[in-house]
């Protein structure tokens, strides 16, 4: 895998691009996808990749330095052929990426995110993102945060869902630090139309937490 990130000098723009490719073999015989996971007595070749591409502008001659910004995640998940394409997001730090609410992984995915921060103080962070999330393959599953199978796929529908994060940060001073967020979850036509769940109400989530450092 690869990682770029950097600023274009003087004209407020930033930029990060991360991309990911996984290949060998899979031991356990493991093939996702196809609506439920399935094994089989032979060793399955893995072909998978993810990747992670997002600019923003911070209009720096304004009032609380806003900055916007455009992103787009991707990770490939299997179809009923004979490779495991589900890409292994290994030991995920999510929570953050996409969506605070914890629903998603980086697996079988795309998330298209706009996102827009602000500092109305030195020592004020507020911050504004809405997510759309659908499956990368139709046949593969819908995977949460820590990689465990959320819902079987196969059922005709990729629409997973839109979340909205809302976070607002205060530094007391250098060792305390408070902020709170509120997150709300629309259940797209993937939830809504799975036979396993009668659940496709709208999920909200909210926290207050504390940082101390010595």
């Amino acid at each position: 895998g690869a990682r770029l990130a950097g600023k274009v000098s003087g004209v407020g723009v930033d930029y990060t691009g991360e991309f990911a490719y996984q290949l060998g073999d899979n031991g356990s015989g493991f093939v996702a996808g196809a609506g439920s996971p399935a094994t089989t007595s032979a060793k399955v070749d893995i072909s998978a990749y993810a990747l992670a591409v997002e600019a923003g502008y911070m209009f720096t001659n304004t009032a609380w330095s806003p900055r916007v910004g455009v992103e787009y995640d991707h990770a490939t998940g299997s179809d009923s052929g004979g490779k495991d394409k589900t890409f292994d997001n290994l030991y995920p730090t999510n929570h953050a990426l996409y969506g605070y609410i914890d629903y998603q992984g980086w697996m079988n995915m795309s998330d298209i995110a706009v996102k827009v921060s602000a500092k109305p103080a030195d020592r004020d962070w507020l911050y504004l993102a809405y997510h759309m999330f659908s499956l990368a393959e139709q046949r593969d599953n819908w995977y949460q945060a820590n990689g465990a199978t959320k819902l079987s796929g196969n059922i005709g529908e990729d629409a997973v869902g839109n979340e909205i994060d809302l976070l607002a940060r205060h530094t007391f001073n250098q060792n305390l630090k408070v902020e709170a967020g509120l997150s709300e979850f629309f259940a797209g036509d993937f939830i809504k139309n799975h036979a396993s769940t009668s659940d496709d109400e709208d999920s909200t989530w909210a926290y207050l937490m504390g940082t101390v450092s010595f």
